[in-house]
């Protein structure tokens, strides 16, 4: 994949995966640059879509949010305005962390948090009061071995 990014683009964007939390000025100390070039580049990166912002990683045990479940399904009507509108129908659902369009026999899947079983049953019900589903199917981490939110870089 061909991209407008350097060594040192790199380089800046793999040090605030591993830490978003540092200074522009730690940042260019590590990958050698001055504060001020480290911040053109790092202002470039955002205003080019690289950066997508920068969060705190929360602990969804601490938050007592001790089930995370993938959610299956496929909407009785596979148009584009009824997909659409399920797409903004669970954006408004705070559980609902993740949603993506599939391809194969199932055309979206959820990820969600909640808090126990009878809270996740409420998601679901929700979803089922307003929506038509031929499909659903919900599936439960019982242990996560490996989550990152890093990615490769080239």
């Amino acid at each position: 994949m061909k991209t407008d990014l350097d060594a040192a683009d790199i380089r800046i964007l793999s040090v605030l995966q591993e830490d978003g939390d540092l200074s522009i000025a730690q940042i260019g100390e590590r990958i050698h640059l001055s504060t001020n070039a480290c911040w053109r580049r790092m202002k470039r990166l955002e205003e080019s879509g690289y950066i997508l912002g920068r969060v705190a990683l929360l602990s969804p045990e601490r938050l007592g949010l001790g089930i995370i479940a993938h959610i299956s399904l496929r909407l009785t009507e596979q148009s584009a305005a009824n997909a659409s509108r399920f797409v903004a129908f669970v954006m408004q659902i705070r559980n609902v962390t993740e949603i993506s369009a599939m391809s194969g026999e199932v055309g979206f899947f959820l990820k969600a948090y909640t808090r126990d079983l009878a809270e996740h049953e409420a998601l679901v019900t929700r979803l089922v009061s307003e929506n038509n589903f031929s499909y659903i199917r919900s599936e439960f981490v019982l242990r996560s071995y490996h989550s990152t939110t890093i990615l490769p870089l080239f």
